[in-house]
């Protein structure tokens, strides 16, 4: 006796960047549906509705008509796992490139350039981290020196600020700038390849001053102004000189020796970013293993290992996930020491990240589409547009830039080239 295959779920109705998705259990090119179902994130759980006439009223509400691959066949998913893990990254693909959200209305200018110095410390230092064996699809556990790839890329970071300041000290960046630095140091993550001129420096004056005997300390303005101005980096000395002088005491972290490495002497008062937004036009210097990708913002590059699959087909590096598991470090509560047996800060940000590197792999078809999608968001190609009117059939050109706002409008914004999502 013939066992029956189940019937695959196939995507109804989606809006892309909303993270909005009507799926029924059908056979493809019918709407015979044994049950349809609608997800939104973040939970992204399944709610019934009672009938697939909702999901396709939806397409006339700002939602894209189905997914179809390049030949305009739909694509089928084996299981809810593989449709929830497809919507949610391009959810959030659809926060990459020039137009996303937060590098629109972020604080800072958008740091569009070529690389800078702190690329030029990464491809010097890049040799220094092997691959891991070509088995691990990436590791179940923190990775081989991880605190010292977060701390150095954390340094790199800092330094595609001198380009920055090179061209422009205007108060918001300058601001910007020390915000993202007391998140990095209240994190627990002290980059102290910067500081390596101004321990010598800090020890220096203490002797002069005759305070051998006590902990040299100075601010990380002063500390990292030292350090530029050894290394002729003019940006970052000037930038930190105005800092020094604007701030008052107490209001930034003061660093201090031991045993040759810098440590969180005096926490500042500004204990976190004032705004999420400014991690979207943070410039994010690129790893070897990100060159594929057009992306300049540290927003940008901790996305990609989670949301784009071509990211593990080569050999990759513990510096390679030094951005994703910098940002969550970021967004995480301040931390300061460690305890005998607790994991390092950056350890607890891998612990964290870990989960979402290990989605559901999706069919070839929906994968493709969704490179595509990944490919036009950061390439900057969306016309905005209006879109003629809707299809009475699912869509053929893969996943396209729709919103969902409002159903009086049909307003959509493409991006071209092939199989992109919307």
């Amino acid at each position: 006796m013939e066992v029956a295959r189940p019937l695959p779920w196939v995507i109804d109705a989606w809006a892309v960047h909303d993270g909005k998705v009507f799926a029924s259990r059908r056979p493809l090119d019918s709407i015979d549906a044994d049950v349809t179902v609608f997800l939104s994130v973040p939970d992204l759980e399944a709610v019934p509705v009672g009938r697939i006439s909702t999901a396709l009223r939806a397409v006339r509400s700002g939602f894209q008509a189905g997914l179809r691959d390049a030949e305009g066949n739909e694509i089928a998913f084996s299981n809810l796992g593989q449709l929830r893990a497809l919507v949610s990254r391009a959810y959030l693909a659809a926060g990459l490139g020039p137009e996303a959200p937060g590098a629109v209305a972020g604080p800072l200018p958008a740091p569009d350039r070529g690389p800078g110095a702190g690329s030029a410390l990464l491809e010097s230092m890049a040799p220094e981290y092997p691959p891991w064996s070509d088995e691990m699809h990436f590791p179940g556990h923190a990775p081989e020196r991880l605190d010292q790839a977060v701390a150095l890329y954390a340094a790199a970071v800092i330094l595609e600020f001198e380009e920055l300041f090179f061209d422009d000290l205007a108060p918001s960046l300058i601001r910007g700038f020390v915000q993202f630095v007391e998140a990095v140091l209240g994190s627990g993550i002290v980059p102290d390849i910067l500081f390596t001129e101004a321990v010598d420096w800090m020890r220096d004056e203490a002797d002069i001053h005759g305070l051998a005997r006590s902990i040299p300390s100075a601010t990380w303005p002063a500390a990292l102004g030292q350090a530029a101005e050894n290394r002729g980096w003019g940006g970052l000395a000037h930038a930190c000189s105005r800092i020094v002088d604007a701030f008052p005491p107490g209001a930034v972290t003061t660093l201090g020796t031991n045993y040759g490495h810098l440590v969180i002497h005096r926490p500042g008062d500004l204990v976190s970013l004032e705004s999420r937004g400014l991690l979207a036009v943070v410039p994010g210097p690129r790893p070897t293993a990100y060159r594929r990708w057009p992306c300049s913002r540290l927003a940008e590059l901790a996305l990609i290992p989670q949301i784009d699959s071509r990211f593990w087909e080569g050999a990759r590096t513990t510096l390679d996930l030094a951005p994703a598991t910098l940002a969550v470090a970021l967004r995480s509560p301040r931390r300061l020491g460690v305890l005998d047996g607790e994991v390092s800060p950056a350890g607890a940000a891998f612990a964290r990240l870990r989960p979402r590197l290990d989605a559901p792999s999706c069919p070839k078809a929906a994968e493709s589409a969704l490179h595509g999608f990944i490919d036009a968001c950061l390439a900057g190609r969306a016309s905005g547009e209006p879109d003629p009117e809707p299809p009475s059939r699912p869509s053929t050109d893969g996943l396209r830039a729709k919103r969902s706002s409002a159903p009086q409008s049909d307003e959509v914004r493409r991006h071209d080239g092939p199989s992109a999502l919307a």
